[in-house]
């Protein structure tokens, strides 16, 4: 997905408005944190729902981790990208 700021003029990509499966996202250890925290409330809503349902948002959890893990594989620590 091209970066939406390019519709509205700008030359560039927009920091604060990335999105999940584009090619530009900006990914730091503090959005993966946060992707497996909301994948952790997910699975405790999952605990409590019926299935399909359930079986649907821990698959989403699922999706959350392996987006993290992601990161975690490929990011680099700030000294070795020098």
């Amino acid at each position: 997905m091209l970066c939406a700021s390019r519709t509205n003029g700008a030359t560039a990509p927009r920091q604060y408005d990335c999105r999940l499966g584009c090619g530009n996202t900006v990914r730091t250890d503090t959005p993966a944190r946060l992707l497996r925290e909301r994948a952790d409330e997910i699975d405790k809503l999952a605990a409590h729902t019926p299935e399909p349902i359930g079986k649907r948002l821990r698959t989403n959890a699922d999706q959350l981790r392996a987006t993290a893990d992601a990161h975690d594989a490929a990011a680099h620590a700030t000294g070795t990208l020098a």
